[in-house]
């Protein structure tokens, strides 16, 4: 998702952990935030409901 097909990971597994959780996290949210937050803030306003 977030890496390049062809990116090597470090040899340190603790370097390689944290590079791959960013390199995933990021795409995940947008996808969560497109999917299921816009469209339940979306339906909010349009029914006239407050979102705190």
């Amino acid at each position: 998702m977030g890496l390049p097909e062809d990116y090597t990971l470090p040899d340190n597994y603790n370097e390689a952990y944290h590079l791959a959780g960013d390199g995933l996290v990021v795409p995940v949210i947008r996808h969560i935030a497109k999917n299921i937050l816009e469209p339940v803030l979306a339906a909010s306003e349009t029914a006239g409901a407050k979102v705190a």
